[in-house]
């Protein structure tokens, strides 16, 4: 079977993919500036690891939508990639797995946070204080 995606429907989804890059970006930004600016100072030590998490998600978003920049031929399981990275001659399972590397650690720093806080919370005698 052979898929063609036209010039016209790509264009659009890159203007798709890109429009939500400057929007999803203007919104990180803002939360990092409200992190540093409105955490009260007995919030610190959260607010690192927050801010670990809000960084992971910005790289992730780069590497995406400008680095590596995919369209996938559903239903066909397939995509290929226009980004930088893609033009540059990176072969395509090196960006995937970059793009998994952004998504696990990710999940990691949500479990960090998530940890950290259940920590603060229970009381110093409980059995599941680390």
């Amino acid at each position: 079977i052979m898929i063609f995606l036209p010039l016209d429907v790509q264009e659009a989804l890159l203007t798709a993919q890109r429009c939500l890059f400057v929007l999803s970006s203007i919104l990180n930004l803002t939360s990092v500036i409200c992190l540093y600016v409105e955490t009260p100072p007995n919030q610190a030590r959260i607010r690192n690891h927050i801010v670990f998490l809000q960084a992971i998600i910005i790289l992730g978003g780069v590497h995406l939508d400008i680095l590596f920049e995919p369209f996938v031929l559903c239903p066909e399981p397939g995509l290929y990639c226009l980004g930088l990275l893609c033009t540059m001659g990176v072969p395509l399972n090196i960006s995937m797995a970059f793009l998994m590397l952004a998504i696990i650690l990710t999940g990691v720093a949500i479990m960090d946070c998530c940890l950290l806080r259940h920590q603060t919370l229970i009381p110093a005698t409980n059995r599941w204080k680390l």
